[in-house]
This record gives C-alpha cells, sequence and structure tokens, in this order.
C-alpha cells in the first residue's frame, strides 16, 4: 500500500471514529441524567478538553527523536486496546458502561458525566485526538508535502461520522452494536497507525526540510504572542457559538442526537472548505451572508413563537456563515509547517475554553442561556480584529467600510430599545455607540502605524465590550415581567407575572426555557382551578377525576414531573399524590409558600416529592420492594418541548407496569410541535397489554392550553362507559414503527 494512502486512511479513519464516538456516548449517558441538553454540552466540554490534550500531547513529542515518537505513540495505543477488550467482557459493548454504573441522584451532574466518560472513552479518544496533528507532522518528514490537505481530509471524516449517525447508523444499529462495531473499527485504525510509526522510524528525518511545501502555507516568520491570541480567540468564539446554538435548538425542542450533529457538522464543514483551499472562503460572500443572519437571528430572538422548520435553517446560516468567516480569517493567519502543533494546539485550546465558557461558566453568570447573545457579540468584535491587523481589508482599503460596520454595531441595541426601551438596554446601547466611535477615532489615529502596535488596543475594546455585553444581556434577561430567574444544569426557570393591575386575570407562570411548565391565577376563585395543560377534559382530569375507584377510597396518584404541582389540584381527602422531580429549582419554586403557586399548599391530598430522575428513583423503589400500587400514573415529564425518551421507552413501560394498582391508568402527556409520538405509545401498549386513546384538552382563553394525551388502561369497559367516550378521540394512529427501547430510538420516523 502507498505511504501516503496510508497516512490518508489513518487521519480519515480516526476522525471518522472520534466524531462518531460522541454521539454513542452521549446517547447512552443521556438517560442517566434525565434526559437534559447539559448532558450533550458537558459531553462536548469533555470531548474539547480531551482534544486539547491530544493536540498538547502531539505537541510535545513533535520534539522527540521520531523513534521515540513512534515507540512512545504505539505503546498508547496497546494500552488503549487492552481497556477496550477488558470493557469487553464488563460491560454491553466495551465503550458504554453497564447500570451498575449509573450513578444515584449527583450532587453535581456534570461531575459524573465528565467522570463516567474518562472511564469509558477516555483514553481511546485521547489516542484519536492526537492523530490529526501528530500524523500530519510525521506525514511532512516522511514525504516533505504540504499537510494541509490531511487536515481537511480529517475534518470530511468527521463530517461523514456525524452526518452518518442520525441517519442510518441510529435507525439501523442497537447501541450495543454501535459500540462493538466502533471498536472494531478501532482496532483496524491502530493497524494503521502502527504502519505509519514504523514509516517514520525508517525515515530519521526529525524536522521538514523546507517550510514552504508545494503551495503557500502561511507565513515562516515566528508567531507572535499576539497571534497565538488570535487564533485562540477565534477558534474559542466558534465553540461558544456552536455549542450556545445547539443550547438554543435543544432547550425548547429536545435533546437528541439529530438537534447534536447538525451544528456540530456544520462547523466542521467549514473547517473542511477554508482549510481545503483559499477559494472557498471570500469576505465578498461571506460577509454580506454573516449580517443578513445577524438580522435573521435577532428577529426571530423577539419571536420565539416559530417552529423548529423556520428556527433550524436560520441558525444554521447563521452558524455556517460565522464558522466561515472565524475559520477563514483564521486560515489567512495560519503558520508554516513547522510551528503546525502550535497552530492546532491554540485552535484546540480555544474550543476548550469556549466549551468551558458555555458548560461551566455561563450556567453560573447567566439567568438564562445568554451565551448565545453574547457570543455573536463577542464573535463581531473578533471579526472586527482581524479584519483591522490585516491592512490589505476593505476596513482599510474602503474609505466608508468603519462608518457602515459601526452603524451595523449600533443597530443590534438600537433595535433592542425598539422592542424593550427600558434603561438597560438604553445603556448596551450608549455603550455600544461609545465603543463604535472609539473605533472610528482609532481606526484613523493609527492609520500611519503598523499593526503590531495596534494589538494591546484592539483586545482592550473587545474585553470591555466583551464585558459590557455579558453584564448587559444577563440584566436584560430579567424581564420586567420575570420576577424570579434560575439556571442550573438542567436548564433555565422563569417565573413570570402577567396582568399585575388586574385582580381577575393576575396570575404567575413557570417557564423552562420557552416552554410553559404551569400557571395559577391569584384570585381567590380561579386560584384552585388547574390551567393550561391540565384543565376540564384533559387527559389528567379523565385519568383521575373518572377513575373506577374515585368517591369509594382515596386514589394513589403518581406524578412524573412537577411543575408547579398543578395536578394537586385533582387532590382529594384520603388522596396520595407523589412526584417525581429531577431538576431541584423546579422543587424549590413549586414549594416555596411565597404566595405565586400553591397548589401543593392548598391541595387537601397528602403530598410527597421525590427528588431526582423519575425512572431511576422507581426502579430503586422496585429494588427495596416499594411498588407504589398507584391508581393513576400522570407521564408529564418534559425536557425542551417533549418527554425525555428514556421515559417511553420499553424498560421504563416496564417499570410503570410494576408500580401500577390493578385496574391503573397511565395518561402520557404529548403535546409539542415537533414530534407525533402516538405511534411510540400505541406500540407500548401493544407490547404490554394496554388499551391506548387519544384525549385531546381544550382550550380556554387564558386559562387553559390545547393539549395532547394518550391514557392507557387493561380494562376496555372502561373506555367504552358512556361519560369516558366524551373524552376520547378515537382515530389512532396508523403510522407503524418498531419498539423503542433504551438501546433503540429512531425520531425521524415519527417528525411532524
Amino acid at each position: 500500500m502507498r505511504p501516503m494512502l496510508i497516512f490518508a486512511l489513518a487521519v480519515f479513519l480516526s476522525a471518522f471514529l472520534l466524531f462518531q464516538v460522541q454521539p454513542i456516548a452521549g446517547k447512552h449517558m443521556l438517560p442517566w441524567f434525565g434526559g437534559t441538553p447539559g448532558v450533550w454540552t458537558t459531553c462536548l466540554l469533555f470531548f474539547q478538553a480531551l482534544l486539547l490534550a491530544g493536540y498538547a500531547y502531539a505537541h510535545a513529542i513533535s520534539r522527540l527523536s521520531v523513534r521515540r515518537q513512534a515507540w512512545l505513540h504505539c505503546s498508547v495505543v496497546g494500552i488503549s486496546l487492552i481497556l477496550l477488550l477488558s470493557g469487553m467482557a464488563r460491560w454491553p459493548s466495551p465503550i458504554t458502561p453497564g447500570t451498575e454504573w449509573r450513578p444515584e441522584n449527583p450532587s453535581s451532574p456534570a461531575a459524573a458525566v465528565l467522570g463516567l466518560l474518562t472511564l469509558s472513552v477516555g483514553l481511546p479518544y485521547f489516542v484519536l485526538s492526537t492523530t490529526g496533528p501528530l500524523v500530519q507532522s510525521w506525514f511532512v518528514r516522511t514525504e516533505q508535502r504540504s499537510p494541509y490537505r490531511l487536515y481537511a481530509l480529517s475534518n470530511a471524516g468527521s463530517l461523514l461520522a456525524l452526518v452518518s449517525y442520525p441517519v442510518l447508523v441510529e435507525p439501523l444499529l442497537r447501541l450495543r452494536t454501535q459500540g462493538r462495531t466502533w471498536t472494531l473499527l478501532y482496532a483496524a485504525f491502530a493497524v494503521l497507525l502502527i504502519f505509519c510509526a514504523r514509516k517514520l522510524a525508517r525515515t530519521g528525518q526529525a524536522e521538514p526540510v523546507v517550510d514552504q511545501i508545494g503551495e503557500d502555507t502561511g507565513s515562516t516568520a515566528k508567531p507572535t504572542l499576539g497571534r497565538y491570541s488570535l487564533w485562540m480567540a477565534l477558534a474559542a468564539t466558534t465553540s461558544i457559538l456552536l455549542l450556545a446554538t445547539t443550547n438554543q435548538l435543544t432547550q425548547d425542542v429536545a435533546p437528541v442526537p439529530f438537534l447534536w450533529v447538525l451544528p456540530l457538522a456544520i462547523y466542521l464543514l467549514s473547517f473542511i472548505l477554508t482549510f481545503d483551499s483559499d477559494r472557498w472562503y471570500r469576505r465578498g460572500w461571506a460577509f454580506p451572508l454573516l449580517g443578513a443572519s445577524y438580522l435573521s437571528v435577532l428577529f426571530l430572538l423577539f419571536r420565539t413563537e416559530y417552529g423548529i422548520r423556520v428556527q433550524l435553517p436560520i441558525y444554521a446560516v447563521l452558524l455556517f456563515a460565522l464558522c466561515m468567516v472565524c475559520h477563514g480569517e483564521l486560515v489567512r493567519l495560519r503558520p508554516a509547517p513547522r510551528y503546525l502543533t502550535a497552530f492546532y494546539l491554540m485552535i484546540s485550546l480555544g474550543g476548550a475554553l469556549g466549551g468551558l465558557f458555555v458548560a461551566l461558566i455561563a450556567p453560573r453568570i447567566f439567568s438564562s442561556y445568554w451565551e448565545f447573545h453574547a457570543g455573536l457579540v463577542i464573535s463581531g468584535l473578533l471579526i472586527v480584529a482581524a479584519l483591522w491587523l490585516d491592512r490589505t481589508s476593505w476596513l482599510h482599503t474602503k474609505p466608508f467600510a468603519p462608518a457602515a460596520l459601526c452603524g451595523f454595531i449600533v443597530l443590534v441595541p438600537a433595535v433592542s430599545i425598539l422592542r424593550r426601551p427600558d434603561s438597560i438596554t438604553v445603556r448596551y446601547a450608549m455603550l455600544e455607540v461609545g465603543i463604535a466611535v472609539l473605533i472610528l477615532w482609532r481606526h484613523w489615529k493609527n492609520g500611519r502605524r503598523h499593526a503590531s502596535t495596534r494589538i494591546p488596543v484592539l483586545l482592550g475594546i473587545a474585553a470591555v465590550f466583551a464585558l459590557g455585553s455579558v453584564l448587559a444581556v444577563n440584566m436584560a434577561g430579567r424581564s420586567v415581567n420575570a420576577v424570579l430567574t434560575k439556571r442550573n444544569f438542567y436548564g433555565s426557570l422563569a417565573v413570570v407575572e402577567y396582568s399585575r393591575d388586574d385582580s381577575k386575570w393576575h396570575r404567575f407562570t413557570l417557564r423552562h426555557g420557552q416552554i410553559l411548565h404551569g400557571s395559577q391565577f391569584t384570585a381567590a376563585d380561579k386560584r384552585d382551578f388547574p390551567t393550561t395543560y391540565y384543565g376540564p377534559r384533559s387527559g389528567a382530569d379523565l385519568a383521575i377525576n373518572h377513575h373506577p375507584e374515585r368517591g369509594k377510597r382515596g386514589l394513589r396518584v403518581g406524578v412524573i414531573g412537577l411543575g408547579i404541582g398543578t395536578i394537586a389540584a385533582y387532590g382529594q381527602k384520603g388522596d396520595l399524590v407523589r412526584f417525581y422531580e429531577i431538576n431541584p429549582d423546579v422543587i424549590k419554586v413549586a414549594i416555596d409558600n411565597n404566595g405565586r403557586f400553591s397548589y401543593l399548599h392548598r391541595t387537601p391530598a397528602e403530598v410527597e416529592i421525590v427528588p431526582g430522575d423519575a425512572r431511576l428513583s422507581m426502579e430503586r423503589e422496585l429494588r427495596k420492594g416499594q411498588a407504589q400500587q398507584y391508581d393513576v400514573l400522570v407521564l408529564d415529564a418534559f425536557s425542551g418541548d417533549t418527554i425525555p425518551l428514556h421515559l417511553i421507552s420499553a424498560e421504563a413501560f416496564e417499570v410503570y407496569a410494576r408500580h401500577m394498582a390493578p385496574g391503573g391508568i397511565i395518561a402520557a402527556h404529548i403535546s409539542n410541535r415537533h414530534l407525533d409520538l402516538r405511534p411510540v405509545l400505541w406500540r407500548l401498549a401493544q407490547e404490554y397489554g394496554y388499551t391506548p386513546a387519544l384525549v385531546r384538552g381544550i382550550a380556554r382563553e387564558n386559562v387553559t392550553q390545547a393539549s395532547d394525551w394518550v391514557v392507557f388502561t387493561r380494562e376496555p369497559n372502561w373506555l367504552q362507559s358512556e361519560r369516558v367516550l366524551t373524552y376520547i378521540t378515537w382515530p389512532t394512529s396508523t403510522k407503524q414503527v418498531p419498539l423503542w427501547t433504551d438501546d433503540y430510538s429512531n425520531l425521524f420516523a415519527v417528525l411532524k
């Protein structure tokens, strides 16, 4: 086999495996932590951190002799293979730990996710992350050719891995099969890598013979500290926008592999295009596209009612335009091959810092998902910095370019003022106007100075602008109607007050992102009324108020998902209403007796709250012999705009069935804008001997929302009773889907 082909296959396969394992590991971990979007964000932080460690390792050992490099790296690869083989005997697959490793209500979910990932895929992923820069540096030494095409090839492998996962791998292969197949491909990669190391050891060439091999691959000058900083900052910006865009989509839809991999695929596509050839990135088309995308997203942020079919293309185009500009400018600043590993190290460091900001820092400094807004602002400033440092850019050659740019900078807060004319946005606008004036003044003042003297000024402007933006967007997130905002690993919450001056309609609502999780009136005649999705003629009303035992004895009602405790409004004396809730902040909001939400305090029923993931808690109760014998089980947990998938799998329904009393009824709330879950639930009903029926709740202005419920019972005669028939919409789902399990699900099959 030709040496060039061996190097190409090793780089391509390593990149494919690098990004194929991410959705596999993320999907495996997702049910263990409540199906929340924070799982994927934390996974990406882990993978970015290991990528940084791999690049640092490659940079460090590149200074060793070629023989020592080959022996050291082959030893690390051998250890990783031994660990995978040991996992094969203990776990469902070598990279998917068994349920005995599942944490029970961890106090720090992010730390638990990071620990499990380290245990399962840590060393193999580290080996794969070193391959790009290390094998490319070996290629330069052995073949004396430019390595940047190999970088584009590695990104092509990454892109193929991401695109193929939701389209082919997830629908066709069960999770354990995915893990085993990945392990076999990793073994094939290890063989290729050993061939590359053998080729390197035979050359004895310690350094590339030339800096410029066959094409212009960058400046031969030694990079300055400012150049290193700009490499890192541009990479960090795209990383922030990658994760923030993913959060923006999944917080209101569902944390699923398709919405994970699409932004990541766009991110990688920009790498492929910009590093493959200079012809793909042109400022003439990229900057107008970026400007139009900024304005489109600005409009979208003010109009939250649009569904995923509108949101997805707008966010995708913005991410693509932004990544093309940032990565295109990064390629313009690339160094000669002798500084190759340092260049990749700075890119990786920037990516890790961006992931660290979104996954760990943003939840502590922002009350909502404002890292997306901050990322837009910071990216704009860095792009301006890159243009300013390039004396050939249109910012210097076009006489009206600085004024036009500053006008665009001021446009964003100006629109914000029109939308929300409060003191916060006015001050933010004044800050941006001042910075715009400073940009113009420095542009005129430094017109004849060397570019390097302007780096401290640019970094200072960017720092002030970023700090002001962070403070402004965080304060602006506290809407004039929001009386409380909270954010943690499980998402952002806001308690919003409506109709403050109208005692008849005065109410408080709880929102998780943009999703409504309950509303309660303060007026005495409506305070105990079940609102939103739980009103009269809803699935909850049918299952509880029309249960065959209602009025004969107290009912035991289990509720998966607390919200503000609205279902407690159906409780009567002698009933037990037992809520399962994973988010500790939701529990605090619901039980805090501050006059906002009082369902839990006012119900005559006995109320219990079980903290932690519902399914894990119910499994733990069964292990202790504490089957709850529920007369009614209400499934109302939402992550984003739909039920977490691990709560509607076959394994989950097996747990539910063991907790039900004879004649028990399960009511599953399935209202959402994006997925038709009826086929999934119909298939589960068939598997476990239930008769399902569809119930559509009725909307009443300001009081209840239209809602979709599926009610399950093993007593079909109950569904035929006259009072129950008035609730049921009988046209059932005709679409057939395979049984969903923890090992298999396919969202493409149920998209609306």
